[in-house]
């Protein structure tokens, strides 16, 4: 019994998540940010991307600081989502 629950449990952890994903952040820098309406839209677009785990747009800075999981995505992919909802974007080197 206590082997099935540790075969068991061992496979639940393998399977639950890869063993090289891990969470990153990325600082993007983004034009075109007027108002309050585009913060959300670009904090939307990016939280409905896959991978993403959080997203915060700031309007001030015009920048968005994203936490992702990278097995999933990765930052230019994240500046892309941006750019293609309509505001440049580039990862903040």
């Amino acid at each position: 019994m206590k082997t099935a629950f540790l075969v068991g449990t061992i496979v639940g952890l393998l399977i639950s998540a890869p063993a090289w994903a891990a969470e990153q952040e990325a600082k993007l820098n983004v034009s075109g940010l007027f108002c309050a309406d585009c913060v959300s839209k670009v904090q939307g677009t990016l939280e409905k991307t896959p991978g993403v785990i959080s997203a915060h747009v700031n309007l001030d800075k015009n920048q968005a600081v994203v936490k992702y999981d990278d097995s999933k995505t990765n930052s230019d992919a994240l500046a892309e989502a941006v750019t293609q909802a309509g505001f440049e974007s580039a990862v903040a080197r």
